[in-house]
C-alpha cells in the first residue's frame, strides 16, 4: 500500500443475498435489489418484509462505503501525511513525527469506526443469508490493513522518540539508532506487500461475485474500481 492508495480502502463487498427473497411474492432479480438499495429503483409495494429489510441494510452499507471513500479517505490522502506517508518531510523532527503519528492514528480510528458499523450490518446479513454474506477474503483484507496501520505507526513512533533525535541530512532521515528504524521500515514494507496481495484478492472476489450475480458497481451507485 502506498500513500496514494484510496477509494476501496476498508470497503466491504456490497452484494445480493438472493436467499433473503425466498419468501417474496414477486420475481426479484439481483439487479432489482442492487438498484433498489442504490435508490435507482423503487421497492415494490408487494415486497416481502425480508426484502425490505435487506434493501435497507444494503442501503446503509452503501452509504457507509461512500462515507469511507468520500470523507475519511479523502481527508487523509489530501493532507500532508497522507500524500507523503513515511517520507522525510513528515518526520523531519520528533515534533513533526509525533504530529504525523497523531494524524495517522486519527485516520485509523475513523476507518475502524466505519468498519465496525459495516460489520454490524454484515453480521445481520450473515444470518439472513445462512452464513454466506461474509467472505474470508473480506476479513483477510481488513486484518492485513490493521497490520499495515500498526507497522506505519511504529515507524512514526520511533521517529517521535526524543531519544532518537531524528533529523534530516541532505533530505535523508537520520537517527541515533538507525538499525531499529530500518527494522521497523522492513516490517512496514512486508506489511505493505501483504496488504497489497490481500487487496488484490479482495477485488478479485468482489468482481467474481458481481459477475456471477450479473450486476456492476454502477447498479449500486458506486464508481468502478480501477
Amino acid at each position: 500500500m502506498t500513500s496514494k492508495t484510496k477509494g476501496w480502502l476498508f470497503s466491504f463487498l456490497i452484494f445480493i443475498l438472493v436467499a433473503a427473497y425466498s419468501g417474496s411474492h414477486r420475481k426479484v432479480t439481483v439487479k432489482d435489489l442492487a438498484r433498489e438499495a442504490a435508490g435507482k429503483q423503487v421497492v415494490s409495494s408487494d415486497a416481502s418484509d425480508s426484502e425490505r429489510r435487506s434493501v435497507a441494510l444494503l442501503r446503509e452499507l452503501i452509504e457507509l462505503r461512500k462515507y469511507s471513500e468520500n470523507v475519511i479517505d479523502l481527508d487523509f490522502f489530501n493532507g500532508e501525511v497522507g500524500q507523503h506517508l513515511l517520507e522525510p518531510s513528515t518526520m523531519r523532527s520528533p515534533k513533526v513525527a509525533a504530529e504525523s503519528l497523531k494524524v495517522l492514528k486519527a485516520y485509523r480510528a475513523a476507518t475502524a469506526s466505519n468498519h465496525e458499523k459495516q460489520m454490524v450490518i454484515l453480521n445481520e446479513l450473515q444470518v439472513m443469508s445462512n452464513g454466506t454474506a461474509i467472505k474470508p477474503w473480506m476479513t483477510a483484507q481488513y486484518a492485513a490493513a490493521e497490520k499495515w496501520f500498526a507497522a506505519a505507526e511504529d515507524v512514526y513512533a520511533d521517529a517521535a522518540d526524543p531519544a532518537q533525535q531524528v533529523h534530516l541530512v541532505k533530505g535523508i532521515v537520520a537517527l541515533n539508532d538507525p538499525d531499529e528504524y530500518n527494522r521497523r521500515i522492513a516490517v512496514y514494507n512486508e506489511a505493505s506487500e501483504k496488504f497489497k496481495a490481500a487487496t488484490a484478492a479482495f477485488n478479485k472476489g468482489q468482481a467474481k461475485q458481481r459477475q456471477s450475480a450479473g450486476v456492476t458497481e454502477e447498479d449500486f451507485g458506486m464508481p468502478k474500481v480501477k
